[in-house]
């Protein structure tokens, strides 16, 4: 496919990603939900149990995300290659950021 930051509220079969580096699959009743971090973009791209994708708050929102990782309670932690950390509670709606202070445990 081609490199872009395309394909909001569409078939995720047709959205462009640049660097898809991360994924984390979390539960969302008897589906899953697909998070990808799309590290060129800065994003953090979701594709619903029905398909569609979307983006996790605004394009480009991150600093190179490329690991991801999920805590029951919703808790979505969004890593990148400098060390810093970031937690997205994704129940709420929209999904609120709270930033964590250059953690340096490695997150996958």
């Amino acid at each position: 496919g081609t490199a872009g930051l395309t394909g909001d509220g569409g078939p995720a079969v047709a959205a462009s990603l640049s660097g898809p580096s991360g994924i984390a699959l979390v539960p969302s009743g008897r589906h899953l939900v697909i998070y990808i971090a799309d590290y060129f973009n800065g994003s953090v791209r979701v594709i619903a149990p029905d398909g569609t994708l979307t983006t996790l708050g605004a394009p480009h929102q991150f600093v190179a995300p490329s690991r991801l990782a999920y805590r029951p309670g919703g808790w979505l932690y969004i890593a990148n290659d400098r060390g810093d950390v970031k937690a997205v509670n994704v129940t709420k709606s929209p999904a609120e950021l709270a930033t964590l202070a250059r953690q340096r445990k490695k997150v996958i």
